[in-house]
């Protein structure tokens, strides 16, 4: 969506959109949602897991999530998996630009410079042979999206990994 004009609530949904920019500079795409509109209301995306591409080598100030926000946006329980990113990570945000509130989810690429808002990194985890992985705690899942996610946050699966 271009921009949200309202309150906006995204919960299990999987994004696979490939945005191939030829913007030069400043961008402001986002994989959900590129404007949170002045006059909208907050957002909340629970669930959610971005496995697009963000392409366009000359274009900058993208959002994993969300291009660009301008009032409350939580994220939970949720991935940034791309497929692939070619967009600068100068002034760009893993999953929003201008800071959201990010609880329990994780990112496989770090977009960006917002080390302090990303998130957790994400790790791929394979058992060897005879060995049983499993997630401990209570789980939630979003199945659109693909993801488990444990009640006590110690973490997240999406499509078995």
């Amino acid at each position: 969506m271009a921009e949200t004009s309202g309150v906006c609530n995204l919960t299990d949904c999987l994004c696979s959109v490939t945005i191939d920019s030829s913007v030069e500079g400043d961008g402001t795409h986002g994989g959900f949602i590129g404007v949170q509109s002045k006059n909208g209301g907050n957002i909340t995306l629970e669930g959610c897991a971005f496995i697009g591409s963000l392409l366009g080598a000359d274009t900058n100030n993208c959002g994993g999530f969300v291009g660009w926000r301008t009032k409350q946006i939580t994220i939970s329980d949720s991935i940034f998996a791309p497929e692939s990113v070619t967009v600068s990570g100068t002034g760009s945000a893993v999953f929003a630009r201008s800071i959201a509130s990010v609880n329990n989810s994780y990112y496989f690429y770090a977009l960006g410079e917002d080390s302090d808002n990303r998130g957790k990194q994400g790790y791929s985890v394979t058992a060897g042979e005879n060995v049983t992985l499993a997630l401990s705690g209570e789980e939630t899942q979003y199945k659109v999206s693909g993801i488990t996610a444990c009640k006590n946050n110690s973490g997240l699966q999406y499509n078995g990994t």
